[in-house]
């Protein structure tokens, strides 16, 4: 016979406290046994059954299907999904029973029947008091008719449509007066007023809703000080400073900051034999202001950055350089000339007949002339700044200068080096046809609209090209004036833009 020991009576005295703590304790209690194990009680056992339908709640389904159960067969429910999930001793796995599962296969079954027991009819024709829908049974019972009757005639009725245009929204395209859709016949070929629908090479598309304030004003109304530039690039890298950097180029002659603004598309991953060089994107560096009253190009500059960060999801070809392109902007080269309204700086030296190219045979030795090319060529400390932007960029496949010239032509390239010309030809073409599609198509279609041109000596982009043999095209830009723009500042806005998009997209697709 077995001694009973002290401690076995004790033990024995816990396990029938916990054990009558099991049976009658709360439905909401725990039982603690002697080993310090917790279980519910058997009526918050029950309890949880009742509530979760016999299976363990998870509060998650991601932590449901996370655990791992020690028993092969188990069935647990996660609250989030409210899916019912089994676990076969290796895997958990869905087994559509849930609340959702269920209601979805009720509807599913009661849309089959419904299709198989319900016609409708609609009578195209137009007999004023005949029902336009009617609903029969599988007998063909009349069961519902609808009213008021329809009436619709798809073939002579003025105020009804053909066709229905609707944006991604499902939103009409252009709404008309007393239901009337759009009038698909007389949809101009070019663009009309704003947000207006327009044909293009056979594709329907809507202009432009709206545009910037700087669009509709003077050039000089919109820049008076280089910090105006400034703050137009600051406003953008402060709201995508991911995407945005700001360096300094150095100082004027009188000590104030030039300043460039990179714009750099996310990366893109690489493996095996791959590096960062033959993945990574074209890279455009652009100068303006280099002739600080030549306004038209500051701000076409400011038009197509707008566009590549604020609207590149709308604007025609900006979805690819707003992923595919690295930008570099030096947008205000001559801050003095920009805040005087001048062409040179603040010596009086025109900085684009300064540089060491040919330069005996640049500008004028006048220093009245507004052509004076200094006194020696580099003597302007921003030329000297200048000169460094192609060794800032060895990488960049692209240089371009933009100016702004009288209203001869409505605008100008200039290049030198042959691989640059196919990409200034190809856009004049296409610049071309926008003006006389988009612009102005009453116009005279044989006259001369704008030229290629050689840089000249002295400049920015010729020592580019035949000294550091970088590609460089030049950009001059016309104002308001020029007679094919009828005085609008809106139209040589984005003339100008126009320009500097096109000839980086045919540059591109060369590269």
């Amino acid at each position: 016979m077995g001694i009973v020991t002290v401690d076995k009576l004790e033990n024995a005295d816990k396990d029938a406290d916990a054990l009558d703590t099991f049976i009658n304790g709360a439905d909401t209690a725990t039982v603690t046994t002697r080993k310090s194990k917790k279980y519910p009680t058997l009526a918050n056992a029950v309890k949880q059954v009742i509530e979760t339908g016999g299976f363990e709640p998870f509060a998650t389904e991601t932590a449901l299907l996370a655990s791992r159960p020690t028993i092969t067969k188990k069935a647990a429910k996660a609250l989030d999904t409210k899916k019912v999930w089994l676990w076969d001793g290796t895997q958990w796995n869905d087994t559509g029973l849930s609340e959702y599962d269920l209601a979805k296969r009720d509807i599913n079954k009661v849309s089959q029947k419904v299709d198989t027991k319900l016609t409708i009819k609609y009578d195209f024709h137009s007999i004023e008091n005949t029902p336009s829908f009617v609903v029969i049974n599988e007998d063909l019972k009349v069961i519902n008719t609808l009213a008021p009757n329809i009436v619709m005639d798809f073939h002579s009725d003025a105020s009804e449509s053909d066709l229905f245009f609707a944006d991604e929204n499902l939103k009409e395209l252009k709404p008309q007066q007393e239901g009337s859709g759009l009038d698909v016949e007389n949809i101009p070929n070019n663009e009309q007023g704003l947000g207006e629908p327009y044909v293009d090479n056979h594709y329907l598309k809507v202009s432009r809703k709206d545009y910037p304030n700087y669009y509709f004003n003077t050039s000089q109304s919109v820049i008076t000080h280089a910090d105006d530039v400034y703050a137009f690039y600051d406003n953008l890298m402060s709201q995508n400073p991911d995407y945005i950097t700001k360096t300094t180029l150095g100082a004027d002659t009188e000590g104030y900051p030039i300043y460039g603004y990179t714009f750099t598309p996310p990366p893109k991953l690489y493996w095996g034999g791959h590096t960062a060089e033959s993945v990574q994107p074209p890279e455009i560096v652009i100068t303006s202001g280099v002739h600080g009253a030549e306004k038209m190009g500051i701000i076409a500059g400011m038009s197509f950055f707008d566009n590549l960060v604020n609207y590149w999801n709308t604007e025609e070809y900006y979805d690819k350089l707003r992923f595919s392109c690295k930008f570099t902007i030096y947008p205000a080269c001559n801050p003095y000339g920009i805040r005087s309204n001048t062409r040179g700086n603040v010596n009086g030296v025109d900085l684009n007949r300064n540089f060491d190219v040919n330069w005996d045979g640049a500008g004028s030795t006048d220093p009245s002339d507004v052509n004076y090319k200094g006194s020696a060529p580099f003597s302007e400390i921003e030329t000297q700044l200048l000169a460094t932007i192609p060794d800032l960029h060895p990488n960049a496949n692209l240089f371009m200068d933009l100016h702004q010239q009288g209203e001869v032509y409505l605008f100008w390239f200039g290049t030198i080096l042959d691989q640059t010309i196919t990409t200034v030809v190809e856009s004049l073409n296409d610049m071309t046809t926008y003006l006389y599609k988009h612009i102005k198509p009453e116009s005279d279609l044989q006259q001369t609209l704008c030229r290629l041109a050689y840089n000249g000596e002295g400049t920015l982009a010729r020592y580019f090209q035949l000294v550091k043999n970088k590609a460089t095209i030049l950009i001059e830009m016309s104002s308001s004036n020029h007679p094919m723009l009828t005085g609008k500042w809106v139209d040589a806005r984005k003339v100008a833009e126009k320009s500097i998009v096109t000839v980086v997209k045919n540059f591109i697709k060369n590269v």
